[in-house]
């Protein structure tokens, strides 16, 4: 068969062609610059992607711009090939986090972000008022944000330096108690690191207190520390 059968095939969703073709042709065979697992995952087909799995079609394979199946899976939200890729054991990384994000058309893909953080690995917003962004898991205490990065990879990390009081009036700690935690134990807290106070003299002081410590070696160099908002804030009661 030539190049365009298989094409052919794939968009006609023809699972029994596909495995003619298959009988003829190596599952890990690439097509106009991409692995047949990748054409089947871009255009939504379950039961070829199974087939080409069975066919020991390479789960992890990355093209020349770092894409794997499961990232571009999670771009389109196709939550059932992401959740069979998952099961056949492909790995989840930071790009699959970013492209659901900034998923196809600007859409935060939340149905495979929820699948993502079943599978270890999301996003963090730490704030004791503020509403909790799509596509985040929400951390109202220092207590609750330990909690998700001990059991969680994070990639995108919003903090607030000033978490308020409890409900009995005492003040509870602080994103520098976070921080000061998060050297002490040697815990890589997320591959990027945004400050969303809005107190401009609060927020400079969180940054400069993010950005001592890793200087001091204390938190990992590559990890991204940015001084402003990842997104708009937003309370209740306001518009997301």
């Amino acid at each position: 068969m030539r190049v365009i059968d298989f094409l052919k095939l794939l968009k006609e969703n023809d699972v029994s062609g596909i495995g003619q073709y298959l009988q003829n042709h190596k599952a890990n065979k690439e097509v106009n610059g991409q692995s047949l697992l990748y054409w089947a995952v871009f255009h939504n087909r379950v039961s070829i992607v199974r087939k080409l799995i069975e066919q020991d079609a390479e789960i992890n394979y990355k093209d020349n711009l770092g894409r794997t199946p499961l990232s571009t899976a999670c771009f389109f939200d196709f939550v059932e090939i992401s959740s069979l890729l998952l099961e056949k054991g492909a790995k989840v990384d930071a790009t699959c986090v970013e492209r659901a994000y900034h998923g196809w058309d600007g859409h935060i893909q939340i149905e495979t972000l929820n699948l993502l953080q079943e599978n270890g690995v999301g996003n963090l917003y730490l704030d004791d008022l503020r509403d909790i962004p799509k596509g985040f898991i929400g951390a109202r205490t220092v207590e609750e944000a330990i909690s998700v990065i001990m059991n969680t990879y994070i990639h995108i990390f919003s903090l607030d330096h000033d978490l308020g009081m409890d409900n009995s009036g005492n003040l509870r700690k602080t994103g520098y108690d976070l921080v000061k935690y998060i050297c002490e134990k040697g815990i890589r807290p997320a591959n990027r690191v945004y400050i969303h106070t809005d107190n401009v003299v609060g927020r400079e002081n969180m940054y400069q207190t993010l950005k001592a410590a890793q200087r001091r070696g204390f938190i990992d160099g590559d990890i991204e520390i940015y001084h402003y908002p990842f997104i708009a804030n937003s309370y209740s009661g306001e518009e997301d």
